[in-house]
C-alpha cells in the first residue's frame, strides 16, 4: 500500500466479511448505499453510504454507538461484533469459516471429517496440510500417494 492509504482495520475487515456473507436475494454483494439506506429507513438513526464506505475502507474508524447497533441491525449480528475490537477478531474467524463453508466441496470435506476416527482425521489434515504447502509452493512435482 501507498503512503497515505488506509491498511485494514479490525472494523473494516468485520464489515468486508459481513458483506461477504450477506448477500442480496439476486446473490450479489449489497452496495455502501443499500446498506447506508436499509439502516437509515429501519433504524433511529442514520449515516450516509459515504461514511460506511469510509469505515469499510479502513479511511474512518470512529463509530457512534448508535451506528454500531444500526450496522449489526443490517448484518443480523451482535453490535458487540462491531464495537468491540477483540471480539471482532473472534468475530472475523467465524465468519471466514461460514463464508469458506459456502463452497460445497469444503463442507463435505467438513460433514465427512466429522465422521472420522481421531487418527483418520489426523490423517486427512496431515495430507490436507501437504497439498496446502505443495500450492503455495508451487511444487507440483510431487506424485500423488
Amino acid at each position: 500500500m501507498g503512503k497515505g492509504e488506509p491498511t485494514e482495520t479490525p472494523l473494516a475487515g468485520i464489515l468486508n466479511r459481513l458483506l461477504d456473507l450477506k448477500r442480496r436475494d439476486d446473490g450479489k454483494v449489497y452496495s455502501d448505499r443499500q446498506v447506508a439506506e436499509w439502516c437509515q429507513e429501519n433504524c433511529e438513526t442514520g449515516f450516509s453510504h459515504t461514511y460506511f464506505w469510509m469505515l469499510r475502507t479502513g479511511r474512518r474508524e470512529n463509530l457512534l454507538t448508535a451506528h454500531a447497533h444500526a450496522i449489526a441491525a443490517f448484518f443480523d449480528v451482535d453490535a458487540e461484533w462491531i464495537t468491540t475490537p477483540n471480539k471482532a477478531v473472534r468475530a472475523i474467524t467465524q465468519l471466514d469459516l461460514a463464508i469458506a463453508l459456502r463452497d460445497s466441496n469444503v463442507k463435505d470435506l467438513a460433514l465427512r471429517g466429522s465422521e472420522l476416527s481421531s487418527e483418520g482425521l489426523a490423517a486427512v489434515l496431515a495430507y490436507a496440510d501437504e497439498v496446502h504447502q505443495r500450492e503455495q509452493t508451487g511444487d507440483e512435482s510431487q506424485s500423488e500417494r
